[in-house]
């Protein structure tokens, strides 16, 4: 996911394969050069793969791992990009982006918060703790109301009763919007449309979603 808008350039997460993003990237007409920061959700490889080819073609720019990260991962990315942040608690990356940090206590994973207009735009990896529970702490954190949830959920496994308390979770912290993508499972996806109708976007490679920052 690459965000534009904020002060700086991010792209969060870098998929499994290299060659898939690079190639991505050039037909979507976009530069590696132009990305400031990456953030990293968690230490799978379908959200790390990408990274150490995209350093080769850009290594200038500040990576932002959450703690917990294996040491051997940390020291290898440090050996190539300009600089890696282990993550301990919400941090601003630039003027309108934080990392949440790490959440969880199996698989930690932490999620990318945007400052908008319209409220906060949260970015998930694959929301292994419960995209509930990111959305909880990141309204609790910052203080502001949830515009948006973008990103995998993670609830292919679930029954249609788990599926719909969190959607009824998500809706109770005043989520707008939801764009689920990745591990989210089709029958989520179907019943997010069902709940959130307008508020619903289907997102996939080289969706672009616009939404005013501050």
């Amino acid at each position: 996911c690459r965000v534009t808008g904020v002060e700086k350039t991010i792209l969060f997460d870098t998929g499994g394969k290299g060659e898939f993003l690079l190639a991505n990237m050039k037909k979507m007409k976009l530069s590696p050069k132009d990305v400031a920061l990456i953030v990293i959700s968690h230490n799978h490889g379908d959200h790390t793969g990408g990274l150490r080819p995209f350093l080769k073609e850009n290594p200038d720019v500040s990576v932002f791992v959450p703690a917990k990260t294996p040491d051997g991962f940390v020291k290898e990315i440090q050996q190539i990009a300009a600089d890696v942040t282990v993550v301990n608690k919400p941090t601003t990356i630039c003027d309108g982006a934080v990392v949440l940090g790490p959440t969880g206590d199996k698989i930690i994973e932490q999620a990318l918060v945007l400052d908008t207009k319209k409220g906060l735009v949260i970015i998930a990896g694959c929301s292994h703790p419960g995209v509930e529970v990111i959305a909880k702490r990141a309204k609790e954190e910052l203080h502001r109301d949830i515009h948006m949830v973008l990103g995998g959920m993670h609830l292919l496994r679930h029954s249609d009763d788990d599926l719909r308390a969190v959607i009824d979770d998500l809706k109770k912290l005043g989520v707008q919007e939801v764009a689920p993508t990745h591990c989210s499972g089709d029958k989520a996806i179907s019943m997010f449309q069902e709940t959130f109708g307008d508020g619903f976007f289907k997102v996939g490679v080289g969706r672009v979603i616009e939404i005013d920052v501050r």
